[in-house]
């Protein structure tokens, strides 16, 4: 079965669970404000370059950084964990910089040196909202080529994971959010405010936050603007 079918996902070509991928796992609460919805009844609307707000937010300050229309408060509560926010990037395509996504980054400790965030224990969130639609084959080749260049020997992914990877990113629509919370136990996935999946593959999960803010990334501007390096 498809990794994202019981969580309302289209089903992909391929069969069988993704990088250790735990279905029906309770997910963290992100938020210290009620209502949080935790059902998951939108049909598939994840990664895709995944970006996000998470609408469930729970607001420890007044300040908020704002980019291209799109709030984000300067600090968040994640499954117990008080997150800060260190930095926010446009997503751009070519020489016309269209607007892709706006994202944010949320860290324990903020820090502009990516191999220490990669390679530390603390929570990490990554939020999106996306600025325009994105077809299905589009936002699986940016995920292939992203994965691909942030994993290079010895770093090594097992080709029928992320194929099934692949399969579960569907197309996305303008206005649609997603997030990203990474653990030392590997990536929890929500689109707007629902949990959707959870990989416990802890370096599956680092190749994925390596697309954003690794060394080898191919988005320097996300890169540089999550990091507060421009």
């Amino acid at each position: 079965m498809n990794p994202f079918r019981q969580a309302g996902w289209p089903a992909g070509n391929r069969d069988g669970p993704p990088p250790r991928w735990r279905a029906g796992a309770r997910p963290p609460r992100m938020c210290n404000v009620t209502p949080c919805d935790w059902s998951v009844t939108m049909p598939g609307r994840m990664l895709a370059i995944l970006p996000a707000l998470f609408l469930c937010a729970g607001l420890m300050r007044v300040e908020a950084a704002t980019l291209d229309g799109v709030t984000f408060p300067d600090t968040r509560t994640v499954a117990g964990h008080r997150l800060v926010l260190n930095g926010t990037a446009l997503r751009t395509y070519s020489i016309l910089h269209v607007h892709i996504y706006v994202a944010a980054l949320y860290l324990e400790r903020p820090s502009s040196d990516a191999a220490q965030i990669l390679d530390s224990d603390q929570a990490k969130l990554v939020q999106f909202v996306f600025s325009r639609n994105i077809d299905a084959a589009d936002a699986r080749k940016s995920w292939e080529e992203g994965l691909a260049a942030s994993c290079r020997a010895p770093c090594r992914l097992q080709p029928q994971d992320v194929a099934r990877f692949l399969d579960a990113v569907p197309a996305v629509h303008k206005g649609e959010s997603g997030s990203l919370l990474f653990t030392r136990d590997g990536m929890d996935v929500f689109t707007d405010g629902r949990f959707i999946g959870r990989i416990t593959d802890p370096a599956f999960a680092r190749v994925v936050l390596a697309t954003f803010i690794g060394p080898q990334s191919l988005l320097p501007e996300v890169r540089a603007g999550l990091l507060r390096q421009r």
